[in-house]
């Protein structure tokens, strides 16, 4: 029996034989094949079968929707599709043989959604997907495998094996999933996105701290690429304005009335932190505490 994966057609290649017999089997007798006792299709002999002769034979079955994927093919000689038949013979119960058949369909999934997580810059980011292995499946025993493209998938080449720490360097991408039964596969897939998450603002500054000299911004720089971030004194004076192609603020002026790469004195200043992000409309106000020492 020949089938194809989300097929109800059947190619049965069979053989009639005319064994423990008297004379020879006529041409031109009729064969019926049922799904359990559901007439399916209908043959006949071609030539004449010698007797201990048999004879080779080839028909397409098309299975109704209304038979389960599980159930017993019966062929059955000399039955005219109605379980009887036209020739009179000295044993009438060996015409029949019976076969289980189990149609083949791709697995069933369930839909993934997008995993979505903070851009770490240029839309890059790390993603945890390890769980969707478990989440896509309806049978446990299905075999589920990542790929990064659908001619991966469908060869099943260069599976992604790190699913708990997966890196993107642009985002969107679009993850493809291979789910496996015993008999067929299918394909689906979902997307790894980044967003702009709010940044973090380090608001101490310590000129002597290699590790803390600079006015640093967690999540900002290459994210929000259209930012503007302006620093003021304690009586409101501009003193720096710093964008994504500007080093961080250093404690230098180099706004308005004072002298370019003027160190500001030690105190308290004030930041305004405009984003121009849709996400994020209103500015990000503060203060932060500058030390030369």
């Amino acid at each position: 029996v020949l089938q194809n994966c989300d097929s109800r057609k059947l190619v049965l290649n069979y053989n009639v034989k005319n064994f423990n017999a008297t004379n020879a089997h006529a041409a031109q007798t009729p064969i019926a094949f049922y799904a359990n006792t559901t007439l399916i299709g209908q043959s006949t002999t071609i030539n004449d079968i010698p007797i201990d002769g048999f004879e080779n034979g080839t028909i397409t079955l098309n299975v109704p929707n209304s038979i389960a994927a599980n159930f017993i093919l019966k062929l059955s000689v000399d039955d005219l599709g109605t379980g009887l038949g036209a020739v009179t013979e000295l044993i009438e119960n060996n015409n029949t043989f019976e076969v289980p058949i189990s149609l083949k369909f791709s697995p069933k999934f369930n839909p993934l959604p997008d995993l979505i997580t903070c851009n770490l810059g240029a839309t890059s980011g790390v993603f945890d997907f390890s769980n969707y292995s478990i989440l896509v499946k309806t049978q446990l025993t299905d075999v589920v495998s990542f790929y990064e493209s659908q001619n991966d998938a469908d060869f099943e080449i260069n599976p992604i094996l790190n699913t708990t720490n997966f890196n993107i360097s642009t985002s969107p991408k679009t993850i493809f999933v291979k789910i496996k039964n015993a008999f067929c596969s299918t394909t689906t897939s979902f997307n790894l996105v980044t967003k702009n998450c709010p940044p973090t603002v380090y608001n101490f500054i310590t000129i002597a701290s290699a590790s803390n000299n600079s006015f640093f911004i967690e999540g900002l720089k290459d994210i929000f690429i259209n930012f503007t971030l302006r620093i003021y004194n304690r009586w409101g004076r501009l003193l720096w304005i710093g964008n994504n192609n500007k080093p961080n603020w250093n404690g230098e002026a180099d706004f308005g009335n004072f002298a370019t790469n003027t160190k500001a004195s030690d105190g308290t200043y004030f930041y305004v932190l405009e984003l121009n992000d849709a996400d994020y409309p209103n500015p990000i106000t503060g203060y932060l505490y500058f030390a030369d020492r």
